[in-house]
């Protein structure tokens, strides 16, 4: 027996086995008297009057032929210790107690979009599966709350969620009925023992605390945060955006375009409403003009916050409390203001193309640098940004950023090029080429590139000797399985072929223009070959019904294209 075979383990002497043989009932009654008497102060027999003993010593009768009765007060011990284990193997874990864990965000009443928690100890750890529920009785409605989680680290405490719906009222407070816990497909168990799920006791009847009215709770401001920071120091430039976080208790829903002022100084800057509907956080943004400076730091007033003609409601259509109160916000140190004085800055420089083969750019392949600014700006005419290439230097036009932060430079590799040490930029590159770049407040950027100049970059050689492979030719190699139209799950094979061998680096992809949208086919095989197979999977939703077309622009490599010069193809 599993008992009987721990003590044998423990105590492997020929005592303890011989104080357990027989039944259990009959180790039962030998084991017990020991050790009743043991604690009484005996060991076999009556204890001896003459305690407390001297210290260090074992007298009386108590313990007479002690060397043949401890391995049975051993035996005893190891009943009373692994045998109330071996008992509860297979009991039912019972619940112990229930507790609402969430409190309403306002007085006694929870409000639309609000969370109820509860918790339901058991008398043991337990496992669940699926989505056991836990029926709240509110008002004349049952809602079911879901299991959510365990409490951490005690898999005892088992955790159970309800949101609080528009029409949801309950004026004498939540219920839980004796059999509110049910497993909904799921299961409550430990190991193979399913928990006993009524909650006796542990019902509970009317929380006077936890009132339910889901149609006249108002939403209230939480939280106000400038989420935002100045790109550089502590300063906000013209055409940098400030974006403030105004979250309220419960979820909103936002219509038109409310609006936070922002005292900006002597001044106010309204922040537009950006995003948040259907969240508890609603984000406004405003973007810093040429006139606006404030030394102390941005403040928002208690009466900030305005529907401009929008609205801010609860899930229950009720209208959010718009007074921020003590969450308004005195000057922000760290949010200060200078529309006038800050010049854009050079951020970042990166080399965005990559060369189409290997880690060297041939002839009539195109190099792009991306020129990132602290602030968006405004470009006019075609500034210029000078690459090392070798003992010379190739002018990469501007091509497109103007109004962001992020201006890109383009250079077409020529035949005379060639730098087997890496491109590089020098701290002076960028020029104006008598045209400008400059902040929204129409101040003039600060050209040098400092130390976000770049040495010999080791992965964008040049050798203009070498002709940059080109497209020869697009072709279909597959055949829909019936007709002319593919169907769900056929595979539409690509073929790309170029005039040399190519090698395929990142995730190359190929776009098909249908009549119901662009899908991409995705590069197959072919790296170290001059053709290239690509494989589009069709699904459901696509059509084209006057076949599909591949673009001139179609093929990607690793974020760069191919100037293939290949024309427009339909299938």
């Amino acid at each position: 027996m599993v008992v009987e075979s721990l003590i044998q383990r423990l105590l492997p002497g020929t005592e303890s086995r011989n104080c357990l043989r027989g039944t259990m009932a009959e180790a039962d009654r030998r084991v017990r008297p020991l050790f009743q008497n043991f604690l009484s102060g005996g060991g076999g027999g009556a204890p001896e009057s003459s305690l407390p003993q001297p210290s260090g010593r074992l007298k009386g009768n108590g313990f007479r032929g002690h060397r043949n009765l401890f391995p049975g007060v051993l035996a005893s011990l190891a009943f009373l210790l692994l045998v109330p284990g071996a008992w509860s193997q297979g009991t039912a874990p019972t619940v112990q107690s229930v507790l609402f864990t969430s409190r309403p965000s306002s007085g006694d009443t929870y409000g639309a979009g609000e969370t109820i928690s509860v918790r339901v100890t058991f008398s043991s750890n337990v496992s669940v599966t699926g989505s056991p529920q836990l029926a709240l009785t509110i008002g004349s409605r049952t809602r079911q709350a879901t299991f959510t989680r365990f409490t951490a680290n005690a898999s005892r405490l088992v955790n159970f969620s309800y949101e609080v719906q528009a029409t949801d009222t309950d004026s004498d407070g939540i219920s839980l009925g004796a059999s509110a816990l049910a497993l909904n497909g799921g299961t409550i168990r430990m190991g193979g023992t399913n928990a006993t799920l009524g909650l006796g006791t542990h019902a509970i009847s009317n929380a006077a605390d936890h009132k339910v009215n889901g149609a006249a709770t108002a939403p209230t401001v939480s939280v106000v945060i400038i989420s935002s920071s100045p790109a550089s120091g502590m300063t906000y430039g013209a055409g940098e955006t400030i974006a403030v976080l105004v979250r309220f208790h419960i979820p909103v829903t936002v219509t038109g375009t409310p609006q936070l002022a922002l005292a900006i100084g002597t001044g106010t800057g309204q922040a537009d409403y950006a995003s948040g509907s259907g969240t508890q956080t609603l984000t406004f943004r405003y973007t810093v003009r040429a006139t606006d400076a404030d030394s102390d730091g941005i403040s928002v007033a208690a009466n900030a916050l305005a529907l401009n003609s929008g609205t801010i409601r609860s899930a229950a259509m009720t209208n959010a409390t718009l007074g921020l109160g003590t969450r308004a916000l005195a000057n922000q140190a760290n949010h200060k203001v200078n529309g006038a004085a800050t010049a854009p800055a050079v951020s970042s420089v990166t080399i965005s193309s990559s060369p189409a083969s290997g880690m060297t750019y041939g002839a009539g392949e195109t190099i792009a640098v991306e020129v990132g600014f602290q602030i968006p700006v405004t470009v006019t005419g075609t500034p210029q940004l000078a690459l090392a290439i070798g003992t010379g230097t190739g002018q990469a036009d501007y091509a497109s950023g103007s109004g962001t932060q992020t201006l890109t430079f383009r250079y077409t590799v020529r035949a005379t090029d060639a730098d087997s040490d890496g491109i590089s930029v020098a701290a002076n590159a960028l020029a104006l080429n008598s045209g400008t770049i400059r902040s929204a407040a129409m101040t003039n950027a600060t050209l040098g590139l400092g130390t976000h100049a770049l040495a010999n970059q080791a992965n964008h050689k040049v050798d203009g000797s070498v002709t940059a492979p080109v497209v020869n030719e697009v072709t279909l190699s597959s055949s829909p399985a019936s007709g002319e139209a593919y169907g769900e799950g056929e595979v539409i094979e690509v073929q790309v072929a170029f005039s040399a061998p190519v090698t395929v680096t990142g995730t190359p992809r190929v776009a098909l223009s249908l009549g119901s949208g662009t899908v991409w086919a995705g590069y197959a095989r072919g790296s170290g070959t001059a053709t290239l197979t690509f494989h589009y999977t069709v699904r459901a939703a696509d059509a084209a019904a006057e076949g599909l077309a591949i673009e001139a622009n179609a093929l990607a490599l690793n974020g760069g294209r191919f100037g293939a010069g290949w024309g427009r193809t339909r299938h």
